[in-house]
């Protein structure tokens, strides 16, 4: 690292309205080592924003590409279902062909693709719940009320206004999903029997949404970082951030799907595993209430920070293409869930006392690393950014905030966080959530 000092700012806020104002006096910053200063380059909006070259270059991509994102888009759908088939039919243990000769092989592929016609092409009442569904969170993603806030730079020097009302949108969806199972109009435990059938559902809404995404990038000044390659571009995307406007109010596609439906309807089909549960056994099993709780935490987790989503690369570099879109409809709702659905499947069992305190400790304790260190994080960014004042949602943490954060400065610019958790570690919010995997 070039260019960098260890600096104490009198406070986070007084320094971001100070930098705005006086970017090269900014740049040279107050040191406290013997080290001698280093002046850096101040930062103006062409050293943030691509050249207008970069935005209509053709990128040129190795000719794997396309055969790496042809066998992606095959692959990973078949990788959900096998999963789901290794579940349900042979209670988690994996599937394998009888030999590896080419007969065996044959017969293997077909009894899968047997299986998945049978359980797997959705019913007309399915494809309505699931329509339903999307369009519940399309409106809840447009109404609903929550804080406004202004995301990251993005490479085009535009920075994008967001709403961030995630955490009323997924408690107003349980509460709907609590009454219309209540009232018999949807018996949740359907998210079970037809588990792949909303697979099937999730693919076909990934393969529909960037479909319409790559032809509209395509048709017009919108597309970013385009490649040589088709059908590269359809499996990394074309629009950056794409957006259009219906009733009067932005939506965007991308932070829609990354924060709505797939990690919403990952709660909902745990509930549904509770359930099927209960109906068996007229019980619920530790292991499952546990699993469950963890994975509530996390959901929530990701709720009550989206602010702090719209500071990730996800957001701000990634395109929105098929690699995004099947890890959001399908990967979180499907493949998050494997633990619920194996713990279901399979006779109830219960633990040791010490074993289940020890598991919930290292989760408790790995949430609060998980979550504070994102938190310390995205707050920095957000008074470099001048987005703060935006709360977080509930619970708040202890040391969840560090008001006169020490920092490296490079010569760029660039800040990087060095107090708080990140003192003793460059990633410790991926060792919680390690931690937290863990105990799952």
């Amino acid at each position: 690292m070039e260019g960098r000092v260890r600096s104490r700012s009198p406070s986070p806020v007084r320094r971001a309205t100070q930098e705005g104002s006086d970017d090269s006096r900014s740049a040279t910053p107050r040191s406290r080592s013997v080290t001698p200063v280093v002046r850096s380059r101040s930062v103006t909006p062409t050293t943030l924003r691509s050249s207008t070259k970069d935005t209509l270059h053709t990128y040129e991509v190795s000719f794997l590409w396309p055969i790496i994102s042809l066998l992606s888009l095959i692959i990973f759908p078949y990788i959900t279902y096998y999963c789901y088939i290794c579940l349900q039919f042979n209670h988690g243990q994996l599937l394998l062909p009888q030999g590896y000769d080419l007969e065996s092989i044959y017969s293997f592929f077909a009894g899968i693709n047997i299986i998945l016609y049978n359980n797997a092409i959705p019913t007309w009442r399915s494809t309505t719940v699931y329509t339903l569904f999307l369009l519940l969170e399309a409106i809840l993603f447009l109404f609903a009320p929550g804080p406004t806030g202004q995301g990251e730079v993005l490479p085009n020097g535009k920075r994008l206004t967001y709403k961030f009302n995630g955490q009323f949108s997924f408690f107003f969806t349980v509460l709907v999903a609590f009454l219309v199972h209540y009232f018999d109009v949807f018996h949740l435990t359907e998210l079970y029997y037809n588990y792949a059938q909303y697979q099937t559902l999730a693919n076909i809404t990934t393969f529909t949404v960037i479909l319409l995404l790559f032809i509209w990038g395509k048709t017009s000044n919108q597309e970013d970082r385009k490649t040589n390659s088709l059908l590269y571009d359809y499996f990394m995307g074309v629009i950056l951030n794409p957006r259009f406007t219906i009733f009067g109010e932005e939506f965007d596609v991308k932070f829609f799907f990354e924060l709505r439906v797939g990690i919403i309807q990952w709660f909902l089909i745990d509930c549904a595993l509770l359930l099927k549960m209960y109906s068996d056994y007229g019980f619920v099993s530790s292991p499952l209430l546990l699993v469950c709780f963890y994975h509530l935490c996390f959901i929530n987790a990701c709720f009550k920070g989206e602010q702090c989503v719209i500071h990730t690369m996800d957001i701000v570099y990634e395109k929105f293409g098929w690699m995004l879109c099947f890890l959001d409809l399908s990967t979180v709702p499907f493949i998050f869930t494997l633990q619920t659905f194996y713990l279901t499947i399979n006779p109830p069992f219960e633990l040791p006392l010490f074993y289940t305190l020890g598991l919930l400790g290292c989760h408790l304790f790995g949430y609060w690393m998980f979550d504070t260190s994102n938190s310390q994080k995205d707050y920095f960014r957000m008074v470099e950014s001048k987005t703060v004042g935006i709360k977080r949602g509930f619970p708040k943490l202890p040391w969840d905030r560090i008001e006169k954060p020490e920092y490296l400065e490079t010569r760029r610019g660039k800040k990087i966080l060095v107090d708080g958790w990140w003192k003793y570690g460059r990633h410790l919010n991926y060792t919680g959530d390690l931690m937290m995997s863990w105990s799952w």
